[in-house]
């Protein structure tokens, strides 16, 4: 009898044990309030300390500046920092032309940095107070500033500067009716300046002879293509207008748009008040997520695999 005591209390030990290890390992376990939803974007230091708006990538780098001269770079899947350098000037615009960094760093110069270290490798004099807006054609730099207007006075225009060697080829103007250039953008063919009279022009790069002017909403700034069609950020919406000919193919409404990105299927667009990132379906303009992000989110590009976000007040950079 007293045996069959023993194997019964060893066996309720046992059962109470386990019960214990079940219960422990339960609580061990992240709750799914504390589990990262795979729709959260991953967040990364960038080294850098100002507002942090300009971002380009390669594919497998992101590079991301601030306004006080910081440059920094990350592995575009790891996230992990590779470099950061200080270069001269407040950069305000960046991008990559198969080769160097261009930066436009405030004042009437551009900087060259080599890609893989941050090195400055040319500083390239404009001639002219020129603002942060910059693109690359495949061939040519341009750089939206201000261009003389050959009557003492000054209009909105662009310089052209020979990517291999820094040459500056030329200065290009703007009609006076068009105000300010405040975005530029190339489509592979075409260069697209959105400007303060709320119209877009199409322009061609080898002669800057005028493709079409055409309307889209107050305050236009960034732009993105999908190959058929341009994506325009203006205040409070995005109007998407066909390539060849401009034609206004529809309206989508957001809040506080400021920068936008293709990833192959679908536009993304940062919104700065609401701390969010809108996933919109190219399409059919069909929403299909929007996510929160750090604080201020502004520049935004695809990296191949990810889409990068620079976090203006946060000082980071997320990868969805």
């Amino acid at each position: 009898m007293h045996s069959n005591h023993s194997a019964i209390n060893i066996c309720t030990a046992v059962v109470i044990a386990t019960s214990l290890q079940l219960v422990v390992a339960r609580a061990q376990q992240p709750s799914p309030a504390n589990q990262k939803s795979p729709n959260e974007p991953q967040e990364y230091a960038t080294g850098l300390t100002g507002v942090s708006i300009p971002i380009a990538s390669d594919g497998a780098h992101v590079w991301i500046s601030d306004i006080y001269g910081g440059l920094s770079a990350l592995n575009a899947d790891s996230g992990a920092l590779e470099w950061n350098q200080q270069v001269a000037g407040h950069p305000g615009g960046l991008i990559f032309d198969g080769t160097n960094l261009w930066v436009t760093v405030g004042g009437d110069f551009v900087s060259v940095v080599r890609a893989t270290d941050g090195k400055i490798l040319k500083i390239v004099p404009l001639g002219a107070p020129w603002s942060d807006k910059i693109v690359f054609d495949g061939e040519n730099v341009w750089v939206a500033g201000s261009v003389d207007d050959n009557n003492g006075g000054s209009v909105s225009g662009l310089a052209k500067v020979r990517a291999s060697d820094g040459s500056v080829l030329g200065s290009y103007k703007i009609d006076k009716q068009f105000g300010n250039i405040w975005g530029l953008a190339f489509d592979g063919t075409s260069l697209w300046l959105t400007t303060s009279s709320s119209k877009v022009i199409k322009v061609n790069p080898r002669n800057f002879s005028t493709l079409g002017v055409f309307p889209v909403g107050p305050d236009p700034i960034s732009m993105a293509f999908d190959g058929s069609n341009a994506w325009v950020i203006f205040k409070g919406g995005i109007a998407e207008l066909r390539l060849k000919d401009g034609q206004r193919l529809g309206t989508f409404t957001t809040e506080s748009p400021s920068g936008i990105a293709f990833d192959g299927s679908n536009i993304w667009i940062t919104n700065w008040e609401a701390n969010t990132v809108t996933k919109l379906r190219a399409s059919d303009r069909k929403v299909l997520d929007t996510l929160p992000v750090g604080g201020k989110p502004c520049g935004i590009v695809f990296a191949g695999k990810h889409i990068w976000i620079s976090n203006c007040k946060s000082h980071t950079v997320a990868k969805f």
